[in-house]
């Protein structure tokens, strides 16, 4: 099991941040919860987080960004130890390759949402 973190910082700074480009992307995220997953990137063996009052063993942490930069990628991954760093692009990419019933449910629904709101204001 993982911990894990997404920071999908789309439109922050007209959109600076968009792209994990390099380690300097993460020097703005002060806030004790970020603190806490980086502690989790090498968990010590009485380390665990509680989970609807379970305690777990976690193996390390993931980091979910908007996308990612393939080079920056690895030298994140190295320099904060995270054992993974996953874009939203490539996630979205994977679930239409593999086909997954549950995305094309929830795109399909999307789409029907979206159709309404744009026959509704094409009256």
């Amino acid at each position: 099991m993982f911990v894990s973190e997404m920071k999908c910082e789309i439109e922050f700074q007209n959109f600076k941040f968009f792209t994990l480009d390099g380690i300097a992307h993460l020097d703005h995220h002060t806030k004790p919860a970020f603190f806490e997953l980086l502690k989790c990137t090498k968990p010590e063996p009485e380390d665990y987080c509680v989970v609807k009052g379970n305690k777990l063993r976690y193996d390390g942490a993931v980091l979910i960004w908007g996308t990612v930069d393939p080079d920056a990628r690895q030298t994140v991954m190295l320099e904060k130890g995270f054992h993974d760093i996953l874009g939203i692009d490539d996630i979205c990419r994977d679930l239409a390759e593999w086909s997954c019933p549950k995305y094309q449910a929830f795109l399909d629904q999307r789409r029907a949402w979206c159709d309404q709101l744009f026959n509704g204001l094409s009256g």
